[in-house]
């Protein structure tokens, strides 16, 4: 992308008597409008007796290493001011324009796709993510290990230590630890695995350390409840939606919580049905709904709220996010 500009010609060919006028549009094909290049178009006029005529696209320079990419230019409705109007197109009535990239090839930056993880115990393994973002080029081998936190290593965990290979143009790898289930009742724990060096120029990224957690299977509380966000939206032409209540840290006993509307703009009856009731939990269960059945009142109204709120869990439960408002977004124009 050295140039700041294409410069296209067109070419007038069987003749040059009298004015003569034709359209030129530019569309995407690899490189893409307004990221690769600047949309053009607009109207040649040939004088008499001229031949050729030149008009330029503006080239849009970034600094990302990629391949070569490609947009098209297309001649349209010739027209000419003689009497006897025999202007056509000529069979090469689109051009395709090249846009080289100018960014030197690099090895590339070397990190996991994420820098927190989770895993059941009773899961068995986890795999692990290593992306090479910001170059493709060459092979490189990176190291990696891991690293016992609170949990322990063979005994809540394999250690696994070893080398990843990145063929050219390779962007990800997966690192398999096995999980080892030890049937006690423990906390979640916690271990590490570390990028260690890269090889071939390649160089380390920021997430070089991913820290991942062994959710204990045995636990035997009866869990904590709560929304699984805070807030959520919902068009009152979709008639309902449904709000997902977790129960986390523990499972091993049934338990209940009850659920109702406790504020808000928006109308019990109006804007909503009335919704209230006991969302039961059986042992080992962790998800539940709550389904809002949303009215239609086919009047601007603008967006209305509601306030779900959890309260009175099962004895020896506990409340996590207790309550979330719903926006009821209105469908009508003004």
């Amino acid at each position: 992308m050295r140039s700041s500009t294409a410069t296209i010609t067109v070419e007038r060919v069987g003749g040059s008597n009298g004015s003569v006028s034709v359209n030129y549009t530019t569309s995407s094909g690899t490189a893409i409008s307004e990221v690769d290049f600047s949309a053009s178009n607009g109207t040649l006029t040939f004088a008499d007796g001229e031949v050729t005529k030149s008009f330029t696209v503006p080239i849009i320079n970034d600094s990302i290493v990629e391949p070569n990419e490609t947009f098209q230019i297309s001649l349209s409705a010739p027209l000419s001011n003689a009497l006897s109007d025999n202007s056509v197109l000529g069979a090469q009535s689109i051009a395709t324009v090249t846009i080289r990239d100018d960014e030197v090839a690099a090895p590339g930056k070397f990190q996991f796709r994420d820098a927190v993880a989770s895993i059941h115990e009773e899961s068995g393994f986890i795999d692990v993510t290593v992306v090479r973002v910001l170059g493709q080029k060459g092979v490189i081998k990176v190291q990696y290990a891991t690293s016992g936190i609170t949990a322990n290593s063979n005994v809540d965990f394999t250690s696994v230590f070893g080398t990843l290979a990145f063929a050219e143009n390779e962007t990800s790898k997966t690192i398999r630890i096995n999980i080892l289930n030890d049937h006690r009742v423990d906390p979640n724990e916690r271990f590490s695995l570390r990028l260690l060096n890269a090889s071939n120029g390649g160089v380390l990224g920021v997430l070089k350390t991913a820290v991942i957690t062994i959710i204990d299977d045995e636990i035997n509380a009866p869990g904590t409840i709560q929304f699984s966000q805070a807030t959520a939206d919902a068009r009152e032409d979709t008639g309902f939606i449904d709000i997902t209540v977790t129960r986390t840290s523990g499972s091993q006993k049934g338990i209940s919580v009850k659920y109702a509307v406790t504020g808000g703009t928006a109308v019990s009856g109006k804007d909503f049905k009335p919704v209230s009731g006991t969302l039961a939990f059986g042992e080992g269960e962790f998800l539940k709904t709550i389904r809002v059945s949303v009215l239609n009142d086919l009047v601007v109204d603008g967006t209305r709220t509601l306030q779900l709120t959890l309260g009175s869990p099962t004895v020896g439960a506990s409340l996590g996010l207790s309550q979330m408002l719903l926006s009821i977004l209105d469908d009508e124009s003004p």
